[in-house]
């Protein structure tokens, strides 16, 4: 029996750790146990944690793991945007994108909601209420997810930090993960934690909570503010009475939140912030994992004859609340 994987009927227990200056609120539903996680002037990430009786119901994710397997929902691997070596250089996790078309470190033709096979469309309605449910600045109403990436995963696979920072992105992003677990980490950004660039260039910014010398930053960067440039300011506006503030340091920025995935588990992002200062890694810890992201892509970035591609698919047989209590048979 997977260690890993939820097998009790009452809430889960977290294996989550965070760092200051994030807090935590908790809330509980019939099944899901929800930590939300308050990234200081940025956002929040909420982790829904699924106990056995989600998983085990019909239509839930241990029918969604299987289906997965045994249907052909078009997963491949892609070439690599960016790759300096010559030759057909491919991912090494295998992809398909629904709903509108996303373009991230690979080009994933889309294809539209109309052709995605059921168990994507399941997953989709339980991600949208994880969003609506995350989500309580009246934001998500206008920006409801329209595109889904789908990533599987083999051992040795995982996503090394990055981020979903792309203009033409909505501010919620969230994921369900399917099959074995997945460590996630989040950490601030080299540049904001450290106030320079791995190359020297300052950081402009003003200094986030829980980012490196914070205090001295952000006193330095009120007493600088509005002056005039000149060759005692022009570094970013700072009184450059502290040279260690335009140094580079060694090393990478701590990780302030960890949270462990399991099978059913959701996790959403909210706010622009959280992608624009902080980057995340996903590194799952067995043999096979599928993540399903849900994202809102900007119709304006996309070609008009497209946008129907993120018409989403609606019926009460689709439709997911997590709240209401479900009886495992």
């Amino acid at each position: 029996m997977d260690p890993h994987s939820p097998v009790i009927t009452g809430h889960a227990i977290p294996q989550n750790e965070f760092q200051k200056p994030i807090t935590e609120t908790i809330r509980l539903t019939a099944n899901y146990r929800i930590h939300t996680y308050h990234l200081p002037e940025c956002g929040t990430v909420t982790h829904f944690l699924a106990n056995s009786v989600i998983n085990s119901a019909p239509g839930g994710p241990d029918e969604m793991f299987l289906a997965m397997q045994r249907e052909k929902i078009g997963l491949k691997r892609f070439p690599l945007k960016l790759s300096l070596l010559t030759g057909h250089n491919l991912t090494q996790h295998f992809a398909v994108n629904y709903g509108m078309p996303y373009k991230y470190v690979v080009e994933v033709a889309s294809k539209p909601f109309s052709e995605a096979p059921n168990v994507l469309v399941q997953a989709l309605h339980r991600i949208i209420w994880a969003g609506e449910k995350s989500v309580n600045d009246g934001s998500f109403d206008d920006a409801k997810f329209n595109e889904m990436l789908t990533v599987g995963y083999f051992e040795g696979q995982k996503m090394d930090y990055h981020d979903d920072g792309e203009a033409d992105l909505g501010p919620t992003i969230a994921t369900l993960s399917l099959g074995c677990p997945a460590s996630m980490t989040l950490r601030m950004k080299y540049a904001p934690h450290f106030g320079v660039s791995k190359q020297g260039n300052p950081y402009n910014d003003p200094p986030l909570p829980g980012c490196a010398d914070y205090e001295n930053r952000r006193r330095h960067h009120s007493l600088s503010a509005g002056r005039p440039s000149s060759p005692d300011n022009r570094r970013g506006g700072l009184l450059p009475t502290d040279p260690n503030l335009h140094t580079p340091r060694k090393g990478n920025p701590p990780v302030l939140l960890s949270l462990q995935l399991n099978h059913g588990d959701m996790v959403c992002m909210h706010g622009a912030g959280i992608q624009k200062y902080y980057e995340h890694a996903v590194t799952p810890a067995g043999k096979l994992r599928f993540s399903l992201t849900c994202r809102h892509i900007r119709p304006s970035a996309v070609p008009t004859d497209e946008h129907s591609k993120g018409v989403l698919p609606h019926s009460n047989a689709y439709g997911y609340c997590g709240e209401e209590l479900v009886v495992s048979q």
